[in-house]
């Protein structure tokens, strides 16, 4: 099997829809096996949520948020000790100076799950923030015998096993019409495994530890969290090689692996990103 991956690192657990575990002796690799089309549920959302992008942002993850809210808090709880109190001012400042005026729909997303699971808007915010603080999950692209292509990676970020049950399969609608269908963690609004049937798939890996003082820092100069931006890709782009081209052009807030596959048998990149720019990109030969 041609094969390239970010990282090899040693898993926790494997969550996602699209998937088929590999247990490896040595490497204890729980991957996540995604073709564009549905194989195997490792992890079972208990049902598929739509998010409709026609609505309100406030009401966009209401039911995802009443179905969750205990997970949420739970999560809130755990993240709120690992910030002192003087990032949290800076986080709130930054909030309200930034996030609100030039990422308005975001920041009304998270007021309205912090509507429904008693937490305000920089709660949620904050918790939207922390996978982008750490360098955890891998995946790969690689293509079998036959040619076909596959797109893989684990989820592997603290809070085991309170995240497994926050697991969820969410489809994006317009007009009634799907977009694309991502693999996420209840409360969470950005795009880390995403596919867009006959079309592309993707997947989003930490590179390197952040503070959040770097985090507040790049965004204050512009950049945008890099699973906000993954989100806005695969909400517009309608190929592979658009997705690669956009997400090449961006600054985002935190260094990462961003791996694609398409539809095609040479269809697959790897791109290594630094906070301004991408420092590498691989594409499967």
């Amino acid at each position: 099997m041609k094969c390239m991956a970010n990282v090899v690192p040693t898993a926790q657990y494997n969550a996602g829809f699209q998937y088929l575990i590999l247990a490896q002796r040595h490497m204890k690799l729980l991957s996540i096996f995604l073709t564009l089309f549905v194989l195997l549920h490792t992890i079972r959302a208990d049902k598929e949520y739509v998010i409709d992008m026609d609505l309100p942002p406030v009401e966009r993850y209401a039911e995802i948020a009443k179905d969750h809210r205990e997970q949420i808090r739970k999560v809130f709880e755990t993240a709120k000790n690992m910030v002192s109190r003087n990032i949290w001012r800076i986080v709130a400042d930054t909030f309200r100076i930034v996030t609100v005026k030039k990422y308005k729909e975001y920041a009304e997303e998270f007021a309205g799950i912090g509507q429904l699971t008693d937490l305000s808007a920089i709660d949620v915010y904050v918790l939207n923030c922390f996978y982008e603080m750490s360098a955890m999950c891998t995946s790969i692209v690689a293509r079998d015998k036959n040619n076909k292509l596959i797109l893989a990676r684990n989820f592997d970020f603290g809070f085991d096993p309170v995240i497994r049950k926050m697991y969820t399969n969410v489809v994006y609608k317009r007009q009634v019409k799907e977009i694309v269908r991502c693999g996420n963690i209840a409360g969470y609004v950005g795009a880390l495994t995403c596919m867009r049937l006959k079309a592309f798939a993707l997947a989003m890996n930490g590179r390197v530890r952040n503070q959040f003082k770097e985090f507040i820092l790049k965004l204050g100069e512009g950049n945008i969290p890099t699973a906000w931006m993954l989100r806005e890709v695969v909400l517009n782009a309608e190929s592979y090689e658009a997705v690669v081209r956009m997400v090449v052009g961006r600054r985002t807030v935190s260094a990462s692996f961003v791996v694609i596959a398409g539809i095609k048998e040479d269809e697959g990149t790897v791109i290594t990103r630094d906070k301004d720019r991408p420092v590498d990109t691989k594409k499967l030969s």
